[in-house]
């Protein structure tokens, strides 16, 4: 299905295919545990690391009104009203319209200010 990466230290934003499986969420971001802090209104869902403010992080993005930092790469997938994945349903120009890239000292900044 058609998803959407989201790499803060390439700054860039591209379409990905990705398979349903939970599993292939923490290989394709690198993480050990993923959170869902955003859950769009068409019902698109974006993943992080949750553990993404403990690690030495090169970039970030704040997305849209969302009023926290996102660190690490990112994904998101669409969801149906029962939670299942589907394809992305906003374009890829909607979501980068959404974000504005963070750098090494912001994401310090946001850090040292969060207290980690």
């Amino acid at each position: 299905m058609k998803t959407i990466l989201i790499d803060p230290i390439k700054k860039s934003v591209e379409y990905i295919d990705y398979d349903g499986d939970y599993q292939l969420i923490y290989k394709i971001i690198g993480c050990e545990t993923f959170s869902c802090p955003i859950m769009f209104d068409d019902e698109d869902a974006l993943y992080i690391d949750d553990e993404g403010l403990f690690k030495d992080q090169k970039g970030g993005v704040m997305m849209g009104d969302f009023p926290y930092a996102l660190l690490g790469k990112m994904i998101i997938i669409g969801t149906d009203n029962e939670g299942a994945s589907r394809d992305v349903q906003n374009s890829l120009e909607y979501y980068i319209n959404q974000i504005t890239w963070l750098n090494e000292d912001q994401v310090e900044t946001y850090k040292n200010k969060l207290g980690y």
